[in-house]
């Protein structure tokens, strides 16, 4: 079966902001990214609509990754990780991920992609959650 390797949608521009993590990455975004890359490709203007829309649109262009830059085998695991450390309230990324990452561990690999010992979920780049969950997949984690 062929699947699509990229796909284009006409968005608000704020839900594409949310969609492809531009500004604060987001669950849907931090999920999607080791398998896609999200792009603005095109801002539409208003009176390319009838009736015009009150809100800006743009195009979000969504393409599948030559290298995905976690395996198929990982996906679950990543999903997990993911939910975990964005969806555990306000609290810190360290503090969510606590029993995924030992604070040591945490220390290590936020000190090398330069995340700061508190910060909120929202701030963490799409890298940074990357390097995070690489930190806590290596051999002898604890």
């Amino acid at each position: 079966r062929t699947r699509p390797r990229s796909t284009h949608l006409v968005l608000s521009r704020d839900a594409a902001m949310r969609g492809g993590g531009f500004g604060e990455e987001t669950l849907v975004s931090v999920l999607a990214k080791p398998w896609f890359q999200f792009q603005v490709t095109l801002a539409l203007r208003r009176r390319d609509f009838v009736p015009p829309p009150r809100t800006d649109c743009v195009l979000l262009t969504a393409r599948q990754r030559t290298e995905p830059l976690i395996a198929a085998s990982e996906a679950r695991g990543w999903e997990e990780f993911v939910r975990r450390g964005l969806s555990r309230g306000r609290g810190s990324v360290r503090r969510n991920l606590s029993g995924m990452l030992g604070y040591e561990q945490f220390k290590r690999a936020a000190r090398a992609h330069g995340i700061e010992r508190d910060a909120r979920p929202g701030v963490v780049s799409f890298e940074q959650w990357l390097g995070l969950w690489r930190a806590a997949n290596r051999k002898g984690r604890r």
